[in-house]
């Protein structure tokens, strides 16, 4: 609940200061070519315009079938939920939303937040009684120099979580667990017309799932296809290595359309 407080104020206090460029060229969202490898798009789908991606506080470790599917009700705003939690028995309810709320020819910056509610039902307690929660705050820019054909990109990620309810005696149970803080940077550039590559680096969560897991340094790279006005057209694809724990993991992931 503190960090949807947080991204509300983050949200009402930024509107006023959306921004885009004025000068002699305005960029259309279009022509603004990203490849996230750790870290994510800070640029926003055009309206209506919809993407099966990471959820926020999720990261790239996190399963494929745990992914975001995500609407843009505006051209700077995108909500999202995950479906795979809806076939989970104790799942309650999850959201996702992301707010571009500076966009200038060179710099684009977003902000983001989660949240995902369980029912937990445990020995001496009430069924149902229960109630985890786990929520994330994320930051997010994308850069586009001048001076060079390379764009850049960086995730900050905040995810902690709650449990909270009543116990057998109706007292009220509250415990917060402890915020995680996940980072990524990347690198990418065009290799083709179409095709980008990008490398990354930085410190997630094993799977992305939890407040309960270790945060390791990992490495990897993806490529994206770009096929504008096309079903799945930004095919995505990449590995992702953990030297810590010896992981590979695979990457997918696409816009709809």
């Amino acid at each position: 609940m503190k960090l949807l407080i947080i991204f509300l104020c983050l949200l009402i206090s930024s509107v006023g200061f959306s921004k885009e460029y004025v000068g002699d060229k305005i960029l259309q969202l279009d022509e603004y070519r990203f490849t996230p490898h750790i870290s994510a798009d800070a640029v926003t789908r055009k309206q209506w315009g919809m993407s099966f991606q990471q959820s926020v506080g999720s990261n790239l470790n996190t399963n494929a079938f745990l992914k975001s599917l995500t609407v843009a009700v505006t051209d700077r705003v995108e909500l999202g939920t995950v479906p795979a939690y809806y076939f989970v028995e104790n799942h309650i309810f999850n959201i996702s939303a992301k707010y571009n709320f500076w966009r200038t020819r060179e710099y684009v910056w977003a902000v983001g937040f989660s949240t995902a509610f369980f029912d937990i039902e445990d020995d001496g307690l009430q069924e149902d009684s229960l109630i985890y929660n786990i929520g994330a705050l994320q930051l997010l820019l994308n850069y586009f120099p001048d001076w060079t054909h390379f764009s850049f990109g960086l995730n900050l990620n905040i995810v902690n979580d709650t449990v909270r309810g009543l116990d057998a005696n109706q007292n009220t149970v509250l415990q917060a667990g402890d915020a995680v803080l996940e980072l990524g940077v990347d690198v990418s550039h065009s290799i083709g017309d179409n095709t980008d590559l990008t490398y990354g680096f930085g410190f997630s969560r094993e799977s992305g799932v939890t407040t309960f897991e270790e945060v390791h340094f990992g490495l990897g790279a993806s490529a994206r296809w770009y096929r504008p006005g096309k079903f799945f057209s930004t095919p995505t694809v990449g590995f992702h290595y953990t030297p810590e724990i010896e992981n590979i993991e695979l990457l997918i992931s696409t816009a709809i359309f």
